[in-house]
C-alpha cells in the first residue's frame, strides 16, 4: 500500500529536483523514468490486489498527524476489495495514457510539466481509492481538482484555455462544498468519518450528509448541474482528457 503511493510521489520529486536546480531532465530521460515508475506502480497495485484477495481487507495506520482537545487527524489507508479494483484500474490506465503522452507531447515546451502534474494526479487518485476516512479522502479530492485545472489550462498561453480551466475549477469547488459541509456535520454530530464500515444511522442528519456527498460526487462526475465543465476539459492535452 505504501509503495503504491510512494511511487508517483517519488517520480514527481525526481522530476522536480533537477528542474528547480536549473538543470531539467531531457525529454527522453523523463519518458524512461516515468514509464519505469508506472510499471512499478502497476505491479504494486496488482500485488496489493492479490494480497486483499488472499488475506482480506487491511488497514495501514500512519499515526496521528494533528490533534487537540476537539479534533484529531488520524492518517490511515484501507485496502479492501473496492479499493484494490480501483487502484489496479488507475495504475493500468495511467500507464497506457502516459505512454501515449510521450509521443503526443514530443518536443512540447511543457513536456516535463505535464508529466509532473500527471504523477501528482495519479497519487491523488490512489489516496482517494485507499483513504480510510473521509478526512483523508478530502485531501486527495481537493488536490486532484487542482491537478485537473492545471491540465485543462495546460496551454496557458491561450486565454480561452485558461478561462475554461477556471470554469472547471469553479464547478469543482462549488460541488466540493458538499463534502466539506458533510465532514463538518459528521464531526459536529459525533459520527465516525471512517470508510471501512457503517458510519451512518437513520435520521434527518444522515439524509442530509448523504445528499451532500452525492452533490460532491455529481460535480466530479460531470453530472447535471455541473456537466458544463466536462466538455471544456478537452481544451487540455488529449492524454489528460483520456484520463478524465
Amino acid at each position: 500500500v505504501i509503495a503504491l503511493l510512494v511511487t508517483p510521489v517519488l517520480g514527481l520529486l525526481v522530476l522536480a529536483a533537477p528542474f528547480l536546480a536549473g538543470r531539467p531532465m531531457q525529454e527522453a530521460t523523463v519518458n524512461r523514468w516515468v514509464q519505469a515508475l508506472m510499471v512499478v506502480h502497476l505491479l504494486a497495485a496488482v500485488t496489493m490486489a492479490f494480497g486483499v484477495a488472499i488475506w482480506g481487507a487491511m488497514t495501514v495506520d500512519l499515526g496521528r498527524w494533528y490533534g487537540d482537545a476537539e479534533y484529531a487527524l488520524e492518517v490511515a489507508l484501507r485496502a479492501d476489495a473496492t479499493g484494490a479494483v480501483a487502484v489496479v484500474v488507475i495504475a493500468l490506465l495511467s500507464l497506457v495514457v502516459l505512454r501515449f503522452a510521450e509521443q503526443y507531447l514530443h518536443q512540447e515546451a511543457g513536456h516535463l510539466r505535464f508529466f509532473a502534474i500527471s504523477l501528482l494526479a495519479v497519487a491523488c487518485l490512489d489516496v482517494i481509492a485507499l483513504a480510510a476516512t473521509l478526512d483523508i479522502l478530502f485531501m486527495g479530492w481537493e488536490l486532484l481538482g487542482l491537478c485537473s485545472f492545471l491540465l485543462i489550462a495546460f496551454f496557458h498561453e491561450q486565454e480561452a484555455t485558461v478561462a475554461r480551466g477556471l470554469r472547471a475549477i469553479y464547478s469543482y469547488r462549488t460541488a466540493d462544498l458538499g463534502l466539506l459541509f458533510a465532514l463538518i456535520l459528521m464531526h459536529a454530530s459525533g459520527r465516525s468519518t471512517g470508510l471501512g464500515g457503517a458510519s451512518f444511522t437513520s435520521g434527518a442528519a444522515s439524509g442530509v450528509i448523504g445528499a451532500l456527498l452525492l452533490l460532491t460526487a455529481s460535480g466530479k462526475a460531470g453530472l447535471v448541474p455541473f456537466s458544463a465543465w466536462l466538455s471544456r476539459c478537452a481544451e487540455g492535452p488529449t492524454p489528460s482528457t483520456a484520463l478524465f
